[in-house]
């Protein structure tokens, strides 16, 4: 109210003057001009190639490129799958008991070539610029299958654990998915499990799921994604391999 009254006063006093009018206007007179800027914003349809991030240094990249087990190229398009580690448990000994194998962790190339321990991750982009949400879903496509004979390892389940999540732009602000699945137990017939997800307003740009960091603790990085495997799967003297389907879908949907 106090400056309400000022202002009006002022006003009034204006009525008032003759002579000094002039004066007074030219002296406080002041003008605008409005200028423009423009932007267009397109609808995202191409691939997207925002290079896989360092979970642990972000801003940073990496080459996680594996030689003996290669690398799928991501999904590509503005809401992407851009990488997920693949799951290797090493050579393991048989045995008739029930046993759980711990995983190796992920052998990167940093910015200067240097090989780099990480724990299992993935990385996820959003830059449709809606900001609409998303979710990220897993299953076991194919169970542990021997490569010479094909028999099958009955009953297996991978469990992922201690997910940690971070931004590209390592903007601590930034509101990230609000889901982060801790246990989730992948068999094949668990049928889809979430593993991450992002709300309305939550999860745009590129963002990397670890289970555990290596950097911390490379035991509990390790521990993050174990295998199970029954003491009465049959089991033969081979490599084992399965196909593991992560499913990226709009939040809406």
């Amino acid at each position: 109210m106090k400056k309400t009254n000022k202002l009006l006063f002022a006003a009034l006093l204006g009525l008032g003057i003759t002579g000094t009018a002039a004066t007074t206007a030219n002296a406080s007179e002041t003008k605008d001009y409005v200028s423009h800027g423009n932007v267009e914003l397109t609808k995202n349809d191409g691939a997207t190639d925002p290079g896989i991030t360092d979970p642990t240094d972000p801003g940073h990249t990496v080459d996680p490129t594996d030689p003996t087990n290669p690398t799928n190229p991501g999904t590509g398009g503005p809401l992407a799958i851009d990488y997920v580690s693949n799951f290797n448990f090493g050579a393991q000994k048989m045995s008739g008991n029930n046993e759980t194998y711990d995983s190796q962790l992920v052998t990167v190339k940093d910015a200067s070539g240097a090989d780099k321990d990480l724990a299992n991750f993935l990385q996820v982009s959003d830059n449709r610029g809606t900001v609409a949400g998303w979710k990220l879903t897993v299953q076991q496509a194919k169970a542990f299958t021997s490569e010479t004979t094909k028999s099958e390892l009955d009953g297996t389940t991978i469990t992922l654990s201690n997910p940690e999540a971070t931004n590209a732009d390592n903007n601590a602000t930034k509101p990230k998915p609000s889901t982060l699945t801790d246990g989730v137990d992948i068999s094949a017939a668990s049928g889809d499990k979430v593993v991450m997800q992002a709300k309305d307003g939550e999860g745009s740009g590129t963002w990397s799921e670890s289970f555990g960091n290596a950097t911390t603790d490379a035991a509990k990085a390790k521990a993050s994604v174990k295998l199970a495997i029954p003491g009465d799967s049959k089991k033969v003297a081979e490599k084992y391999t399965s196909d593991i389907t992560w499913t990226l879908t709009d939040a809406n949907l």
